[in-house]
């Protein structure tokens, strides 16, 4: 991969931009898409207050990208896929405008670790806000903003779908995706998340998953996981 500072970067799903904000230090050229155009003006106002040169906003559905193959070194997409109406395609089209060699992080909710979450959903959709005491993100000092946008993206998103880490390494090798690491699953060596890791198999992997659905910590955050892969360079 090329030095950080020549970098180009796409995140699909930026919403108002605070990671690609954060991602564009050092010179890193940073391409930022996102379907909300009230999401893209709140981005691009403090992208122009604070003179922000190297991000890129575009308002474009990832089902029809308009970048050209092979475009990027880095794409991350982190809590989107799980939204549309198929992932699986919409992982195969960001893994399109990947270089070779380039590295792709996704973050996606795990089936096992989303159960408590749907119990809330299904909890909270019944009886209404009187039940939201059961999300402790609802108790957490953090601004009734934040807690609004929490509450429309955890329980009036239209579409959603959860997965495993053995069904994200399917679609690894669909498209030719060398599998890293993984968030929680290889939490235990978090600063090489970029080195390769060894591949659990689903037998193996089965338990671990399996028991973060009663982990607090994943149930407060709303049952999460990242996979990170690198294209391979024979294309």
């Amino acid at each position: 991969m090329r030095c950080q500072w020549e970098q180009k970067v796409l995140e699909a799903g930026c919403g108002t931009g605070q990671l690609s904000i954060a991602l564009s230090r050092f010179g890193r050229q940073i391409y930022s898409i996102d379907l909300s155009k009230g999401s893209l003006i709140e981005a691009k106002k403090f992208i122009d207050i604070n003179s922000i040169n190297s991000v890129n906003l575009f308002r474009m559905n990832i089902f029809n990208l308009f970048f050209e193959e092979n475009s990027f070194d880095v794409i991350i997409s982190n809590g989107v896929l799980h939204h549309t109406y198929d992932p699986k395609l919409a992982f195969s089209k960001l893994a399109k405008v990947l270089k070779p060699g380039g590295i792709i992080i996704i973050g996606l909710y795990h089936k096992y670790r989303r159960i408590a979450q749907k119990i809330r959903q299904k909890l909270i959709k019944l009886f209404g806000n009187n039940f939201k005491f059961l999300d402790g993100r609802f108790r957490d000092s953090i601004s009734d903003k934040k807690k609004y946008a929490w509450f429309l993206d955890q329980y009036k998103n239209p579409s959603e779908t959860s997965h495993t880490y053995s069904e994200i390494l399917n679609w690894f090798n669909s498209e030719n995706i060398e599998f890293l690491s993984s968030i929680p699953f290889d939490e235990d060596d978090e600063n090489q998340i970029f080195k390769k890791h060894k591949i659990q198999n689903k037998f193996e992997i089965l338990p671990e998953e399996l028991s973060l659905a009663l982990n607090l910590q994943q149930i407060q955050e709303g049952g999460f996981f990242i996979m990170i892969g690198k294209k391979s360079n024979n294309q």
